[in-house]
């Protein structure tokens, strides 16, 4: 992992080059700074090109402006993740400016406890290539990154509350090449005629969708008559985690080099592509089986909009569009914004198949499963959901106060409802 501590003192920067990455050509000498902007922790990703003070004005109160950009690392091409912290700038004002422009729409998630917990600094009119912070008394170490980041820390503190209870079956799915443990749950049934196979982090910076996957495992274990159908007739496969190395190193993983976790269904470079294959492939023979893998879209715009890319087989187009228009009643009373008429038909936008129909992805593998129900990508907005009529129009400007709040408890909301509605489609 490539990562740099800036550590400026009364009179000059110090670089400590942990692990090698080349510095900024550009990175001046500063005076007078004495606050640390840094990606040293698990799943941080920062390049400071340069710091210098805002004005004469000297002592608590004075302001500074942080020049920075994205780590790419393996990414070949451009891509907007970022994650950093700031230590020691209580009293101040920092204005942090991004080249490129990559600020979410309701500017950075901010934590104060170390990335346990997150808020948005804005709301929806956030400006795209800075934002400003001034720092409380308190603060001592600040977090900011593009969303609100999830961690094997965080999947650690939830499934502790469900790991011995009846019905859940926590184990390893499979080594990660630099030796960490991929995380798999198993819940339900597993003697059940149906099968639901659940994906998160294929692309490791897309961080939104574990929450959801806490709302479901929620819904399920809940005590409601919903949870306890399913957990009587649907056997869970869960893989919160399938670029393991890439969500604890803070990398982009989307466009990863030669290719990333989701182009992966025929190579199976990764270890854990060809774990998933190996588990899913014998299960689904006789069982009933959907896929629904999780992801996020752009970070701003009018691709902020949670959906589904539908299936290429009619069948299945038919199949999940019939989930979904349960999906939309049981979210109508929710927070984020979702309906049926979001969902992004084939051959529009990127739902276009790759190459000679090759299934590289994880729902193009899914739809070659025998007894397959549906397999679609559902991908959630990283912080402001907006309304979109069909994909032949543009949602609302991203700019305006249309779009719904996406955090970790209207994600989770969401997630129950996924939840609640595969019990309705399941059961009819």
């Amino acid at each position: 992992m490539f990562k740099k501590l800036f550590r400026i003192t009364a009179t000059t920067i110090v670089l400590l080059a942990l692990s090698g990455i080349s510095q900024s050509a550009e990175t001046p000498v500063a005076s007078a700074i004495p606050f640390t902007v840094d990606a040293n922790f698990p799943g941080g990703n920062i390049i400071v090109d340069k710091i210098k003070a805002n004005g004469s004005q000297a002592g608590k109160g004075q302001s500074f402006i942080v020049h920075l950009r994205p780590d790419l690392r393996d990414t070949p091409k451009y891509w907007f993740f970022w994650n950093f912290q700031v230590k020691s700038a209580q009293g101040y004002k920092i204005k942090f400016v991004f080249k490129p422009a990559v600020v979410g729409s309701r500017g950075p998630a901010v934590s104060v406890d170390e990335g346990k917990t997150w808020r948005w600094l804005s709301d929806a009119n956030s400006p795209a290539d800075h934002f400003v912070y001034t720092f409380a008394k308190n603060e001592s170490n600040v977090r900011f990154c593009l969303g609100m980041y999830y961690m094997q820390s965080h999947w650690d503190r939830f499934i502790a509350d469900y790991k011995n209870r009846p019905g859940m079956n926590i184990s390893v799915l499979c080594k990660s090449r630099k030796n960490r443990d991929v995380e798999l749950a198993r819940f339900g049934n597993p003697d059940a005629k149906f099968g639901i196979l659940l994906t998160c982090r294929h692309h490791s910076c897309e961080m939104v969708p574990n929450y959801a996957l806490e709302g479901i495992i929620h819904e399920v274990f809940s005590g409601s008559d919903d949870g306890k159908w399913l957990m009587a007739n649907v056997d869970f496969i869960v893989v919160p985690f399938v670029d393991k190395d890439g969500v604890e190193d803070g990398d982009q993983g989307k466009n990863r080099r030669p290719h990333d976790h989701n182009r992966d269904y025929v190579d199976e470079i990764y270890p854990e592509v060809r774990a998933i294959k190996a588990l899913i492939t014998p299960l689904a023979e006789n069982k009933q089986f959907a896929v629904i893998d999780m992801h996020c879209p752009g970070c701003r715009g009018n691709d902020e909009v949670t959906y589904f890319y539908e299936p290429y087989t009619q069948k299945l187009r038919v199949q999940l569009r019939e989930f979904c228009q349960i999906l939309q009643k049981k979210q109508a009373s929710g927070t984020m914004n979702y309906k049926e008429t979001n969902n992004l038909l084939v051959g529009q936008g990127a739902n276009k198949p790759d190459g000679k129909h090759k299934p590289i992805r994880c729902r193009y593998f899914g739809e070659t499963l025998p007894n397959v129900l549906f397999s679609a990508t559902l991908e959630i907005a990283y912080a402001n959901a907006m309304k979109r009529s069909s994909w032949s129009s543009e949602p609302k400007d991203a700019s305006s106060k249309e779009g719904s709040v996406v955090d970790a408890n209207s994600t989770r909301e969401l997630g129950r409802n996924v939840a609640r509605a595969l019990r309705e489609y399941l059961g009819r």
